[in-house]
C-alpha cells in the first residue's frame, strides 16, 4: 500500500512541472530585437538616399550587393569544405532559380526602392514598402485561393499601416516634413517592387 501511494503523489508532481508553460523572451531581448529593426531597417532607407547624393542608384546597389555576396559566396565555400561529405555540387537548375530569384530581389524589389529614391523622400519609401503586408492579403483574397482575409488579420493591417503613417507622417504635408507632394511614378514603382 505504501507503494501505491507513493507512485500516486509522484504522478501529479511530475504531471505539473510538464504542464508548466515554458518562460517567454526576457524585456531585454524584446527590446534589443525592436531596436534592431527600428535601426537596421529604418535607417536603410535614409542611408541609401545618402547613397545617392554621390552615386547612380544601379552602381550603388550593384556594389552593395556584390560586395555582400562575395562574402556569403566565401564563406558558404569555406564552410561547406569543412562537411565530411564535401561541397555539394551546385547544377544548371539551382543557377536558373538563384538567377530567378536574384533579379527580382535585387533589380526589381531592391533595385525599384533605390531608383525610386530619387523622387520620393526615403520616410515616403519606408511607408509604401511596409504596406507590402497589405497588398500580399490583397493578393490571397483576390487570387485563385480566393482566402478571404479574417477580421482580425484586417484589424492588424489598418492598426499597422495607421502605426507606419503616424510614425512616418503622411506625405505631403507639414507631417512629413518634406514640403511636398509624392512624386506618383517613383511611388509606383515602389509599391511594384515590392511584390517582387
Amino acid at each position: 500500500m505504501a507503494t501505491t501511494a507513493r507512485a500516486s503523489t509522484a504522478t501529479p508532481v511530475a504531471t505539473r512541472a510538464a504542464d508548466a508553460p515554458a518562460p517567454g523572451p526576457s524585456r531585454a531581448s524584446i527590446v534589443a530585437a525592436f531596436a534592431a529593426v527600428y535601426l537596421v531597417w529604418g535607417s536603410t532607407y535614409l542611408a541609401i538616399r545618402w547613397v545617392l547624393e554621390s552615386m547612380p542608384p544601379f552602381v550603388s546597389g550593384g556594389a552593395r550587393f556584390l560586395l555582400a555576396g562575395g562574402v556569403l559566396l566565401a564563406w558558404a565555400w569555406w564552410s561547406e569544405g569543412r562537411r565530411p561529405e564535401g561541397r555539394e555540387r551546385v547544377g544548371l537548375a539551382q543557377w536558373k532559380w538563384a538567377t530567378l530569384v536574384g533579379a527580382l530581389l535585387f533589380l526589381g524589389g531592391n533595385g525599384a526602392v533605390m531608383w525610386a529614391e530619387t523622387r520620393v523622400a526615403s520616410s515616403v519609401a519606408a511607408l509604401l514598402v511596409a504596406f507590402m503586408p497589405c497588398c500580399l492579403v490583397l493578393l490571397e483574397w483576390l487570387g485563385p485561393a480566393r482566402k478571404v482575409p479574417s477580421l482580425l488579420t484586417v484589424a492588424g493591417l489598418v492598426t499597422g499601416t495607421a502605426g507606419l503613417v503616424l510614425l512616418v507622417g503622411v506625405p505631403g504635408t507639414a507631417s512629413a516634413g518634406d514640403g511636398h507632394g509624392v512624386d506618383l511614378l517613383g511611388a509606383g514603382v515602389l509599391l511594384l517592387g515590392s511584390f517582387a
